[in-house]
């Protein structure tokens, strides 16, 4: 078993550059996006980690600070 929190199936094909650069870019600059894409390409792991990343941790992370105008909050991180 892999040492991440994301698990691909094995043999699963990577997603094209530009689907993952696409997706990204409703989160992050285009640029970084592009960074971003080109540092996972070929790897559907990287992708699925990458993609973990934009759509739930970045969105736990506004939601916390979001949060704090009202109350103390703690956020737990397993790296």
């Amino acid at each position: 078993m892999s040492e991440t929190l994301v698990e691909t199936r094995s043999g699963m094909p990577a997603l094209k550059e530009e689907i993952v650069a696409k997706t990204l870019e409703a989160f992050i600059s285009k640029e970084i996006a592009v960074m971003l894409t080109r540092r996972t390409s070929g790897s559907a792991e990287k992708q699925a980690q990458l993609m973990t990343d934009a759509f739930f941790f970045r969105s736990a992370v506004s939601f916390a600070q979001a949060q704090t105008k009202h109350a103390p909050v703690w956020m737990y991180r397993w790296d």
